[in-house]
């Protein structure tokens, strides 16, 4: 009986651990949701939304980005695998 119960807390550990290595996966893939010009920015409660000068928006839902940038600056917004942003000054 107590081979059944080795067994299941070694399987149940690997699926921990497969878990925690797909998290930190993610957390460290970032990919480029948005590019353009800065014209301003837009806060809500708890979400920010970009808008660019051609007129296009970009909503970070769930995130509130102070924007550091000047009006005309070209940005890139990067997000990643857990659904955080970033912007970068390009």
């Amino acid at each position: 009986m107590s081979v059944v119960w080795v067994i299941i807390g070694v399987v149940v550990l690997a699926l921990i651990v497969l878990f925690i290595r797909a998290i930190v996966n993610d957390s460290e893939k970032w990919e480029k949701a948005d590019e353009g010009i800065f014209d301003h920015a837009a806060y809500g409660r708890t979400f920010t939304v970009i808008h660019f000068d051609d007129g296009r928006t970009r909503l970070l839902g769930n995130w509130r980005i102070s924007m550091i940038h000047p009006k005309g600056t070209r940005i890139r917004i990067m997000r990643n695998g857990l659904g955080e942003y970033r912007i970068e000054k390009i």
